[in-house]
């Protein structure tokens, strides 16, 4: 079901014109080296593995479990490292 969620908000993005797409998923690798699991709360954003499967790359991360990520989207498509 994410996926196919996240795969929409970009098409409706891109339809809508926009330049990048930027997101604040959970990195629930970092959650689990630090100790704990990330709560279910917290996964209402996604997952990092969600959204660098689907082309987006981290641009920062301002707490260990909260990276910054974006999506670049040139014209009419989507522009993937």
């Amino acid at each position: 079901v994410a996926r196919t969620l996240l795969s929409a908000a970009v098409a409706e993005a891109v339809a809508g014109g926009a330049a990048r797409i930027e997101a604040y998923p959970v990195d629930t690798d970092a959650a689990a080296e630090a100790g704990r699991r990330a709560r279910t709360d917290d996964l209402n954003t996604g997952t990092l593995a969600l959204f660098t499967a689907a082309g987006f790359v981290e641009v920062g991360r301002p707490t260990p479990t909260r990276p910054i990520v974006q999506l670049e989207i040139t014209g009419a498509t989507v522009s993937r490292p």
